[in-house]
């Protein structure tokens, strides 16, 4: 359990020195461009990035074991993070737009490839009947880091600067860096498989997505991923202001309320559900996958006729919960289903997936919003989800079918 701490301070560190170079950044390009405009390229570019490195990441995964990757890509993004700062240092208020939204893409590219090494390393770190604990803990701290670094973030950056607040940033990513070092490589059970693993990973560029065509419960995932994806930009920070102010006649101080209560409800639940797997482990991942999508096609579908802010307030705290719920059924089906050696093809498949449809999702819902009103988003994710569960319903006997494989292999 000492390599997945360390795991897990990493992604914690790394977590926080994101979200700091993300106002940092955001900030510097509106001052400098006075542009709203090229101030919302900002989330554009890092989606098309992490895409991006998604979709390459098999090129590179056979050539790198799974931790030192995860160290080079920290490091990069420490070194350019470092480099931008003394670049503002110098240029300061002369800095040119293109070097700051050159930098969003790279650094979006190299996180396109650390999110899937990260998920493939877990369950070479902990037994399978952990894995559901060690997920609900790795995302309960991932959650509570980013509601930390959102709440405390916008003060770091407005009293440092953007410069020391960038440098601040570096020094996490270099921290986190020194823990992925001392994640190591391990390796997956059995020898002779995981020897093969790493440099057989991305022999193909296509390896991870024919195996999550292949495999029932991959496929599963993937039509969830699909369908919830297609709507996922609607709890976005924009869209959701715009329907705190248009549906609930509610200023800014309810939009904050409203994002501390979903991530409130994803770092309880993370918790709570990690803790329950330890008595029944792998078993209830069925119910949590079920329950998760049918919690979130009723919560957001009740939450897109709300009225009053208070109510809103605690129906987002339920969305929170059933996100969790499914996410964490989702990934953990997702790490019990998949080959070893093929593993990080298959998260980096799904990553370009989920990234590739929230840029999709941050253009559709916009439209819609502008054409038809901001009720019918959330009416329309509400149907999305609903679409989602029915599939999870559908393929239930090969979700059990997994988590029993699983329940004799550890006998």
């Amino acid at each position: 359990m000492k390599r997945f701490r360390f795991l897990l301070s990493g992604q914690a560190l790394s977590t926080l020195g994101d979200i700091l170079y993300i106002l940092a950044l955001v900030t510097t390009l509106y001052r400098q461009s006075g542009s709203a405009a090229v101030a919302a390229l900002f989330p554009l570019l890092r989606v098309i990035g992490m895409t991006a490195g998604s979709l390459a990441a098999p090129l590179v995964l056979g050539r790198f074991r799974l931790g030192s990757l995860l160290a080079v890509c920290l490091l990069i993004q420490a070194g350019g993070l470092a480099a931008l700062a003394a670049y503002l240092d110098a240029a300061g208020a002369g800095a040119r737009t293109e070097w700051l939204t050159g930098t969003v893409f790279v650094l979006s590219v190299l996180e396109g490839v650390a999110g899937p090494v990260r998920s493939s390393l877990l369950p070479r770190l902990v037994e399978k009947d952990r894995l559901l604990k060690a997920n609900g803990t790795m995302g309960a701290v991932v959650e509570a880091c980013s509601l930390a670094g959102w709440a405390f973030g916008a003060v770091v950056v407005s009293g440092l600067g953007a410069g020391p607040s960038l440098w601040t940033s570096a020094g996490l990513l270099l921290l986190a860096g020194g823990f992925a070092v001392a994640t190591g490589n391990p390796v997956a059970s059995g020898a002779d498989e995981a020897e093969s693993g790493d440099a057989g990973a991305s022999k193909s560029f296509l390896a991870g997505w024919r195996t999550l065509l292949r495999i029932p419960a991959l496929r599963l995932v993937v039509w969830m991923d699909a369908w919830e994806g297609l709507f996922a930009s609607a709890f976005a920070g924009a869209l959701l202001l715009v329907f705190a102010q248009e549906r609930l006649h509610a200023g800014e101080v309810w939009w904050g309320w409203m994002n501390g209560a979903f991530c409130a409800g994803l770092i309880l639940a993370n918790a709570f559900f990690g803790r329950l797997s330890a008595r029944r482990p792998s078993g209830g991942m069925s119910g949590l996958l079920l329950g998760g999508g049918a919690g979130m096609a009723l919560a957001v579908w009740v939450f897109s006729f709300s009225r009053h802010p208070g109510f809103a307030l605690g129906i987002m705290l339920l969305i929170g919960v059933a996100e969790s719920a499914k996410g964490l059924a989702s990934r953990t089906l997702l790490q019990l289903a998949s080959p070893a050696r093929e593993m990080p093809s298959v998260f980096a498949a799904q990553s370009a997936v989920i990234s590739g449809l929230y840029g999709i999702s941050l253009l559709l819902t916009g439209w819609l919003a502008d054409r038809y009103g901001i009720r019918l988003i959330y009416v329309c994710a509400a149907a999305g989800y609903f679409i989602a569960f029915l599939g999870a319903f559908r393929y239930r006997k090969t979700v059990r079918e997994v988590t029993l494989k699983d329940v004799e292999m550890q006998a």
